[in-house]
């Protein structure tokens, strides 16, 4: 299926829309909540305000997407690509993003609580006032992530064998200890 058309304020509640193609479109304001959306084409797509509650976007293309202010609170993200996505104010709370790629994303105050990034690649991401609590970072590569100093709740996130730098683990240890909470296991690279 090819969208390349406005589908400003679409209704595609529940939708089967597996490989679709929607690059370029704009979805602004659009409702996938529960909808298949797996190793759907999304690069550069407008989805702003966005609704993809519960929705399946596992090996979707979502490069360079605007997703402002979406949300995709329980969204399957798994191993999907959000390389230089923009989630500013996104609401991502319990969505799973395992080995999902988010390198060079903005995240900027975007809602992480509860969410999986078991293995994602987060390598330059911007997380500016991003909230972390109960964020499951197992095995995430956290390497060159801007304004980490500056996201919110990191003292209260699971980290397990997290990928970093000694400038990341500073940045841990100190909220760690503003949380009063165990710094777990991180591995250095």
């Amino acid at each position: 299926l090819e969208f390349r058309r406005v589908l400003f304020r679409s209704n595609l509640i529940g939708a089967d829309l597996v490989g679709a193609y929607f690059e370029e479109a704009n979805l602004e304001r659009a409702d996938f909540r529960g909808a298949n959306l797996m190793g759907a084409n999304l690069e550069r797509a407008n989805l702003k305000n966005a609704s993809l509650h519960g929705a399946n976007l596992e090996r979707a293309n979502l490069k360079e997407t605007k997703l402002r202010e979406a949300r995709l609170r329980r969204a399957y993200l798994g191993e999907a690509n959000l390389e230089r996505a923009n989630f500013m104010k996104t609401n991502l709370e319990r969505a799973y993003l395992g080995e999902a790629n988010l390198e060079r994303a903005y995240l900027g105050e975007a809602n992480l609580t509860g969410a999986n990034l078991t293995k994602a690649n987060l390598t330059g991401a911007n997380l500016r006032a991003t909230n972390l609590r109960e964020a499951y970072l197992k095995k995430t590569n956290l390497v060159g992530v801007l304004n980490l100093e500056n996201s919110t709740n990191l003292g209260l996130a699971i980290l397990a064998n997290t990928i970093v730098t000694e400038r990341e683990i500073a940045i841990i240890e100190k909220a760690r200890e503003k949380a009063s909470t165990p710094l777990y296991q991180l591995v250095k690279k």
